[in-house]
C-alpha cells in the first residue's frame, strides 16, 4: 500500500511538472543565431490551461525571410504529445506556409524542451513532404522569462504575446466595458434604441464629420463607456498621407480567419462605425474629411479580441484616386490609426 502511495505521488509530481508548457520556446543553439538547427531559427510561444488546451504563436526564419502565425493545439498528458496548427496569419513571406506540429515534451536537469517534428498544414503541404515523408525536425528549448528580451523575434511577437495574457486574465469590470453586443442590438435601458446595421458593399456617407454621424445619446451607456475606455489604450500610427482630396473611401474585411472581430471607427472624434464585425465580406464606408481642420485622424478601435485574438482586420482605402492595402492588428489595449494631412 505505501508503495502504491509513493508511486502514485511521484506520478502526480512528473504530470504536474510535464504540464508547464506556457511560456517561449527557442529553436536554436542560443537564442540569438537565425541559421538554428537546419538553417531554420525559430520560437514558439504558448498558453497550455489546465484541460491541456493550447494557444499561443509562432514565428521562424527560413530561406531569406520570416512569417508569423497565430497557433491553437492540445497538450495529451497521458502520451506526452503536444498537437499544434497554425491556423491565423499575422506575417508570411514567399515559401512560408502555415505548419502542423507534433512535439514531445522532456526534460534534462533545469532544462526543459519540446521535440518533435513539422511539416506545412493543407494538401500541397501534405504533398510537398511526399505524404508526410519529408518534414521537419524541430528542438525547441525553454526559455526564462528573463531572457526574453535577448531572444531575436521576440520583438515581433511582444505585442500579439501582450494581447494574449491580457485576453485570458482580464479583469471581471474590463468585460463589463468590453462585453461584445451584437450589431442592431443594445444593453437594456430604460429606452431600447437600435443601432443601424450596415450592409455588405453598402456605402456610408457624412457630408461633414463636424457634424454628428452618429448621434450618441446619454442613455447609451455601452457606447460612452466605449469611448471613454479607448483613450486608456495606445494609439499607434500606421502611416500618414499628404492629399488634396477629402474625400475618403474605406473597405474592411477579414482577410485570414473569420473569428467575430468586431471594430470601431473614429474620424478626429466622431464616431462613424460602432461595433462593426469585420467579415470576408468588405464593408466600404465613404466619408467627407472636416474643413476646418488640416490634420485628420482615422482611428480603428478593437471592441473585443474575437474568437483568435488579435483583432484583426484588413483595410483597402482609396484617396486622390490612389489605393492602398494595410492589415491591421489591435486590442484592447492598442489601436490604430491613418493620418491624413490636407494640401
Amino acid at each position: 500500500m505505501v508503495i502504491r502511495c509513493i508511486f502514485f505521488f511521484l506520478c502526480f509530481l512528473n504530470i504536474s511538472y510535464a504540464q508547464d508548457l506556457s511560456g517561449l520556446w527557442v529553436h536554436d543553439i542560443h537564442g540569438t543565431d537565425p541559421r538554428g538547427f537546419d538553417q531554420i531559427y525559430a520560437i514558439l510561444y504558448l498558453k497550455v490551461d489546465d484541460s491541456g488546451k493550447a494557444i499561443g504563436y509562432t514565428y521562424d526564419y527560413h530561406a531569406g525571410s520570416t512569417c508569423s502565425f497565430y497557433l491553437e493545439g492540445d497538450y495529451n498528458l497521458e502520451k506526452n504529445l503536444l498537437k499544434i496548427v497554425n491556423t491565423k496569419k499575422i506575417n508570411k513571406s514567399f515559401l512560408h506556409a502555415r505548419g502542423m506540429y507534433k512535439l514531445s515534451y522532456e526534460a534534462n536537469g533545469d532544462d526543459e524542451f519540446l521535440v518533435g517534428r513539422s511539416r506545412q498544414k493543407g494538401v500541397h503541404g501534405f504533398v510537398l513532404s511526399f505524404g508526410g515523408l519529408f518534414n521537419i525536425a524541430l528542438n525547441y528549448r525553454k526559455v526564462k522569462p528573463e531572457n526574453y528580451e535577448d531572444i531575436q523575434g521576440y520583438d515581433k511577437l511582444k505585442p500579439h504575446i501582450e494581447s494574449l495574457e491580457m485576453n485570458t486574465k482580464t479583469d471581471p469590470k474590463e468585460e463589463d466595458i468590453f462585453e461584445e453586443t451584437p450589431i442592431g442590438e443594445v444593453q437594456e435601458t430604460e429606452e431600447e434604441v437600435t443601432l443601424e446595421e450596415p450592409q455588405t458593399g453598402e456605402v456610408k456617407k457624412a457630408e461633414e464629420l463636424g457634424a454628428d454621424v452618429i448621434e450618441v445619446d446619454d442613455e447609451k451607456e455601452e457606447i460612452e463607456a466605449f469611448t471613454k475606455s479607448k483613450e486608456n489604450r495606445k494609439n499607434e500610427l500606421i502611416t500618414s498621407h499628404n492629399v488634396a482630396s477629402r474625400k475618403i473611401t474605406i473597405e474592411i474585411f477579414d482577410n485570414s480567419r473569420q473569428d467575430e472581430d468586431r471594430i470601431s471607427i473614429y474620424v478626429n472624434d466622431s464616431l462613424i462605425e460602432y461595433n462593426l464585425e469585420v467579415t470576408k465580406n468588405p464593408k466600404v464606408i465613404e466619408f467627407i474629411l472636416p474643413e476646418d481642420k488640416k490634420i485628420h485622424k482615422v482611428l480603428f478601435v478593437a471592441n473585443n479580441m474575437g474568437k483568435v485574438p488579435p483583432n484583426t482586420a484588413k483595410i483597402k482605402y482609396t484617396v486622390d484616386d490612389v489605393s492602398y492595402e494595410e492589415e491591421l492588428f489591435t486590442n484592447l489595449r492598442l489601436s490604430k490609426y491613418l493620418e491624413f494631412v490636407i494640401n
